[in-house]
């Protein structure tokens, strides 16, 4: 089991394929700062479970610091995420409810994707950080 200390990634370093690692975007909810400025949180739920671990990881992350994961990935994985399609930046309407369902969805879809890529999942740190393991 984990200890207290441990991280799930020095866990199932060197051992990814024995581990399932599943990624999803269940639900949004939508914020106010002190400045009053509204921003949209996307809630990320991490689940690994394989020998020793049965770990579940939940955070919130705005839709920046996903286009920050897309964007370093793609600058050391651009020939495995060739296909992948991320979701674009919206300037106006992007508080509408049914846009950000949508963008939910987008996302959600992304990260099944890059999670679902081997040499991604194994070998990228910001990966690694961006899902908290």
């Amino acid at each position: 089991k984990i200890q207290m200390g441990d991280s799930i990634l020095n866990l199932i370093s060197g051992n990814f394929s024995l581990y399932k690692i599943t990624v999803n975007v269940p639900e949004f909810r939508i914020c106010y700062n002190e400045n009053s400025e509204v921003y949209t949180l996307y809630k990320l739920v991490v689940k690994v479970n394989g020998p020793k671990v049965a770990q579940k990881i939940t955070s919130e992350q705005r839709y920046s610091k996903f286009r920050k994961l897309n964007n370093n990935l793609k600058k050391k994985f651009n020939d495995e995420m060739i296909d992948i399609s991320f979701p674009k930046k919206k300037l106006f309407g992007n508080l509408n409810v049914n846009f950000i369902e949508e963008r939910r969805l987008e996302l959600e879809n992304f990260m099944v994707l890059i999670c679902g890529i081997k040499n991604i999942m194994e070998t990228s740190t910001h990966l690694h950080k961006f899902l908290r393991l």
